[in-house]
């Protein structure tokens, strides 16, 4: 596997920065953003879509309780930039890949479902099933015959 570059370090948060940041945008690496808004913070990244469109995909909300949990969200949300920069370098959108991903696992999800209910012992299928089984296996194949 390539190893993981980052685009700089100049610029990077830290965890005490997390922890503090006042109201506004932060810039972390890469177009990467902490941004606070009264009580409300959360990762977002900025980037150029493929059709040269400026977009910002929201990447999560940061737990600022101790720096452990910030560190995590920091880990986190750069880890998620840059999957989501990997994406951009295969020409493709990283809001519509999540949008069709939350697809398909809603249609796997159904399909699953689906086949429980298929699966699922109704008084019917336990009578036939019993008959099936107790019942046709004593008869003879002269008596099956009438």
């Amino acid at each position: 596997m390539a190893r993981r570059q980052t685009t700089g370090t100049l610029h990077l948060l830290t965890v005490r920065q997390v922890q503090t940041a006042p109201e506004g945008d932060h810039a972390d690496v890469g177009g990467l953003l902490l941004r606070s808004r009264g009580e409300s913070v959360a990762w977002v990244l900025r980037y150029t879509g493929l059709s040269g469109r400026r977009r910002e995909m929201g990447l999560g909300v940061i737990v600022r309780g101790n720096p452990k949990q910030a560190g995590d969200s920091l880990t986190g949300a750069r880890n998620a930039a840059y999957k989501a920069r990997e994406l951009l370098r295969q020409s493709l959108d990283p809001i519509d890949e999540r949008d069709a991903d939350k697809v398909r696992m809603r249609q796997a999800k159904a399909v699953n479902k689906a086949e429980k209910a298929r699966e699922h012992w109704t008084l019917c299928r336990s009578a036939r099933e019993y008959h099936e089984r107790a019942i046709e296996t004593t008869k003879t194949t002269k008596v099956s015959a009438r």
